[in-house]
Parts: C-alpha cells; structure tokens; sequence
C-alpha cells in the first residue's frame, strides 16, 4: 500500500515544486524579503484579486486499503469575500476516513453525493510574496451540512473542518498555495456526525488546481 503522504506529494510536485523553487530563487539577494511581516489591507486585497477565478483540478483522498485515489473538482474563489468554493465535493472521498465508525456509517456517508464545501481564505506572509507566491490560510467557522434520502430514510451528515492534524511525525496546516495559475492546498477534516453519531476523523484531504 502506498503511504498517503508520499502519493499526494508526487501528484503535485509536478507542478509546485519547479515553480516554488523558481520563485524563491528570485529572492535570494533579498534579505528584506526574510523577515516575517504582517501584509497591509491593500496586499492581501490584491493578493485575492490575483488568485480569484475559476479553477479545475484534483483532490486526493484515501480511496481505500489497498490504494490512493483522487476525484476530479471545480473550485471558485471570490475576491469580494474571500471565499473558496469547492461546487462538487463528493461525500465519498470520506468514505475510507469514515470506517473508523462502522461499515454502515461509511456506506451512509459515501452515498451522500456531492456538496459545496466553502471556505474563508486569509493572505499570509512569506518570502516571495512580491514574486506572485501567495500563501493563505483558510477557516470554516460553521460545520458544513449534507441532508438526503436513501429511497428508505433520512440522513444528516455534519461536517467540521480542522487547522492543524499530526499524522505520521508531520504536521499539516488547513494551508493554500498559488504560483502562476496553480494552486495546492490541505483540507482537514477534524469530525462527522452521521445522523446523531459523532466521531473524530482526522483525515486530510489534498486539493490542487489550475486557474482557468
């Protein structure tokens, strides 16, 4: 079985690292560039300016015990309120993460179809900002809900995003990254509630995208 960790980040170097090492390389006779500083108003509204759009790409997930798997998705950002909206997140990329429960609670989530999954983006500091390499964080204050019928009953799946998941001696934040119309980012899924049933999943999820 191959480790998560290693498929996610050879799906995306491809794309990323040539382009982060290319960015960073600009400011090496910069040292101004080094020290941490917090970005004005105007930067990060054009910061979100730069990187609003339409965007198609992948997101990779636990398919199941024997393999890594990704969908395909859509994402929109909006400069206005700083949102990050995934349109067609299908519940089933939580299918494996949600065996942590039950068979029966992972087949209730699977079945769920598509969501939007939204989220709020904060610009952050880093050594290449004035190159175009942004780096943002992202929050979602209220639990994402999904409600369907089965043909027979009802069900309410509550989802709660993270900031922060320890796995495997490595930290992952609920980060994005942009360089030149590409993005790549993490999605923490902190917990479900699967009709009343909570239960902590912990899993990430990696996104990533080029700007249409």
């Amino acid at each position: 079985m191959k480790s998560y960790k290693s498929y996610l980040l050879a799906a995306i170097a491809a794309t990323i690292i040539p382009l982060l090492a290319s960015c960073l390389s600009n400011d090496d006779d910069n040292n101004d560039n080094n020290t941490y500083r917090t970005l004005t108003p105007a930067e990060k509204s054009q910061t979100l300016f730069n990187i609003a759009g339409d965007y198609q790409g992948k997101a990779y997930f636990i398919n199941n015990e024997e393999k890594n798997d990704s969908l395909d998705i859509q994402y929109t950002i909006t400069a206005q309120d700083s949102v990050l909206a995934i349109s067609d997140f299908d519940m089933k990329m939580l299918e494996q993460y949600s065996k942590i429960a039950s068979g029966e609670y992972s087949r209730i989530v699977a079945n769920a179809g598509k969501t939007e999954l939204r989220v709020v983006l904060h610009p952050y500091y880093n050594p290449s900002f004035a190159n175009g390499y942004y780096t943002l964080t992202h929050t979602c204050d209220q639990p994402i809900t999904v409600k369907y019928n089965d043909g027979e009953k009802d069900h309410t799946i509550i989802l709660t995003l993270g900031q922060v998941l320890d796995s495997y001696y490595v930290r992952y934040y609920s980060v994005a990254e942009y360089y030149q119309k590409r993005m790549q980012g993490n999605i923490i899924i902190k917990g479900l509630d699967v009709n009343g049933y909570k239960f902590d999943v912990n899993a990430l999820i990696g996104f990533s995208g080029k700007q249409l």
